[in-house]
């Protein structure tokens, strides 16, 4: 969710991935307590010429930066990418799967992590990204220090969840509105069921990500697992 002018990087577009696993959110939900598991989350960065700061100190600053507002981040790499004008950076950076046991928004540990929300059925669940402003701005100074003309771009970032089907039951999920599921508009009637191994990626639109940026949370679907030990 970074774009630094000092790193050429003026315009750029990310999205940061996450895959979440059922047994993951049935382990939540079984928990009686807050309970929260590491999350690692991949952040590609897109523009002109970015392949080239990976061995530059200016690309190891832009990893330290983001490494300062999760738990830990690395640089995975760069690469050209054939036939378009963007070039891509990787990092690797590790979160939170956490269990929500109400509904309050309070800033999180992380710049974003992702929230698993009970609801009256024991096997369903809400899926919520957080947002912490505070974790923003500090990312935002920490640019700063590379170059006083480094700037963020909210509203270039995606979030995309990938919501893995790694039981033996099918799990079941609708994505809430102003989300893309593979790759179509989500409407009243979108819904999927995964067997077992199958996944589904769902990523934010312009309006769920500045709904995110402002408020905190953004929901992301509406899981319920045929998992009955809960």
């Amino acid at each position: 969710m970074m774009c630094a002018a000092a790193l050429s990087l003026t315009g750029c577009d990310q999205n940061l991935t996450a895959t979440l696993y059922a047994r993951d959110i049935n382990e939540l939900l079984a928990a009686a307590e807050e309970k929260s598991l590491p999350l690692d989350v991949e952040i590609e960065i897109l523009e002109m010429g970015i392949d080239k700061q990976c061995s530059k100190p200016e690309g190891a600053k832009l990893v330290e930066a983001v490494s300062s507002v999760f738990e830990k981040a690395a640089l995975v790499g760069c690469e050209n990418i054939s036939g378009s004008m963007n070039d891509r950076m990787v990092i690797k950076a590790t979160t939170s799967l956490s269990l929500a046991l109400t509904n309050e928004v309070k800033p999180g540990p992380y710049l974003v992590h992702f929230n698993v929300q009970k609801t009256d059925e024991p096997n369903r669940a809400f899926i919520v990204a957080r947002f912490n402003a505070q974790k923003y701005e500090a990312l935002n100074q920490a640019l700063r220090r590379v170059s006083p003309m480094a700037s963020i771009k909210i509203e270039n970032s995606r979030v995309v969840v990938k919501i893995n089907n790694d039981e033996r039951s099918p799990v079941t999920l609708y994505p809430f509105f102003g989300t893309f599921a593979e790759g179509d508009p989500v409407d009243n009637d979108w819904s999927a069921t995964l067997e077992p191994r199958q996944e589904v990626t769902i990523k934010t639109g312009d309006v769920k990500t500045a709904f995110l940026a402002k408020n905190g949370w953004a929901g992301i679907a509406n899981v319920r697992t045929e998992n009955t030990s809960n």
